[in-house]
């Protein structure tokens, strides 16, 4: 099955069989396994988990897509103006490697891991903070948790108004 924009090629169709397309897509029981470890960590101390999808290197070949990360930076620093810094963990996940100094006091997971382990993660956590991508939008939906879109201006994220979300 291919999910390739899947949000953006019919909208009302995905409004239509949302309940049929979350029940559709579950994750194998080692993918939801290795995904929720680190988030136990985290809710065990009593914290959400904020992940924030840099997309770098499928974004490179279209411009209209690719944000450096150093915009991931400040809509972190965005997100945490509005929310309780103390209350959330943080994980970073990146196709590269990425500048710690972007991301202080964040969890930086750079290293290969597989496309279905990333989904399952990102759908696992409290909050994503991402661009365009339909893994980062189709994670969101699934799980039914907020999605902040990085933007090139102050705030430098969305807030949650996504037009998926009038369907969850």
């Amino acid at each position: 099955m291919i999910l390739w924009g899947y949000w953006f090629r019919s909208p009302v169709l995905v409004k239509k069989h949302q309940g049929q397309i979350r029940r559709f897509f579950r994750f194998r029981k080692a993918s939801a396994v290795r995904s929720t470890q680190w988030l136990n960590i985290s809710r065990s101390a009593g914290k959400k988990v904020l992940c924030v999808h840099v997309r770098l290197d499928d974004a490179k070949g279209h411009p209209e897509l690719f944000m450096e990360p150093e915009y991931y930076s400040q809509a972190v620093n965005s997100f945490f103006q509005k929310e309780n810094r103390e209350n959330w963990d943080v994980v970073v996940c990146s196709d590269e490697a990425l500048d710690t100094h972007l991301f202080p006091g964040c969890f930086l997971a750079t290293q290969p891991r597989s496309l279905v382990d990333d989904f399952a993660f990102m759908a696992g956590c409290d909050a994503l903070i991402g661009y365009a991508s339909s893994l980062s939008i189709f994670s969101c939906f699934i799980s039914k948790k907020p999605f902040y879109r990085v933007k090139r201006e102050a705030p430098f994220f969305t807030e949650r108004t996504e037009a998926f979300f009038e369907i969850a």
